[in-house]
């Protein structure tokens, strides 16, 4: 109870007696250090502890900022998306403002495009380009005169089909002035191409043309032949598809 560390007996030897004081003085020095560390250790674990609780405010409080941060990104790029689409939408409808037999032709060849292209399993990024191509695919006629316009292909004389074969590469021009849209304008570009190298304006042919522009082909091909704008009559929707299965190979 009083903490002794030791006793001698009598009569002690001197040289016992100092050796034992020694001894207790250096045992004494190290219980005082091993409790000063002690006490150190103590501080400073609870210190940490108080950073660590700080940290974790910190951490939940910034992580909390940056999901913060990133909802109002997406919500902006969200609403940046939609504004796009929408403008796209507005430069396809700007056909809408001539009438005449094309009216709605770009937002059908869209829908029959996108259904194609999941069928087929395109990725979405593509698929995306591929309707985004169909949506804008006529914007090169823009320039071109309505009665032009109203005829069916294989009637147009041979300058007339010149001036009309010009169109997929003023959509790629105009197009490619933005950067969303440059794969778009590749398939814009490419959307006449024959599988057997008859098409237009690069005469490519088989798996060199893009997936997307062929997809893209497919799609208005199919209405415009029921709208007479390829052939000399409009088909129904049953001969269109019969036309589209016999030039399997060629177109």
């Amino acid at each position: 109870q009083g903490k002794i560390w030791g006793y001698i007996s009598k009569p002690w030897n001197d040289g016992e007696l100092v050796l034992k004081v020694q001894q207790a003085l250096a045992h004494s020095q190290l219980a005082r250090e091993h409790a000063a560390l002690t006490e150190l250790t103590q501080r400073q674990n609870e210190e940490l502890r108080g950073l660590n609780a700080s940290l974790e405010h910190k951490v939940a409080t910034r992580t909390a900022e940056l999901r913060q941060t990133l909802d109002m990104l997406e919500t902006a790029h969200a609403d940046l998306k939609k504004g796009f689409m929408t403008t796209v939408r507005v430069l396809s409808s700007l056909f809408e403002l001539r009438g005449g037999r094309l009216a709605g032709h770009s937002r059908r060849v869209a829908e029959t495009a996108r259904q194609l292209a999941k069928g087929l399993g395109v990725e979405d990024s593509a698929a995306q380009d591929i309707l985004l191509a169909a949506l804008l695919h006529d914007i090169g006629k823009l320039g071109l005169p309505d009665h032009l316009m109203e005829k069916a292909f294989n009637t147009l004389s041979p300058s007339e089909r010149t001036k009309l074969m010009e169109h997929p590469l003023r959509g790629e021009m105009v197009l490619m002035a933005v950067d969303q849209l440059k794969k778009a304008a590749h398939l814009v570009r490419h959307h006449h191409e024959c599988y057997d190298g008859s098409g237009y304006p690069d005469h490519l042919a088989v798996l060199a043309i893009p997936l997307g522009a062929r997809i893209l082909a497919v799609a208005n091909d199919f209405d415009a032949l029921q709208l007479g704008a390829l052939v000399s009559r409009t088909l129904k929707p049953a001969e269109a598809r019969a036309y589209v299965l016999e030039n399997r190979g060629k177109r």
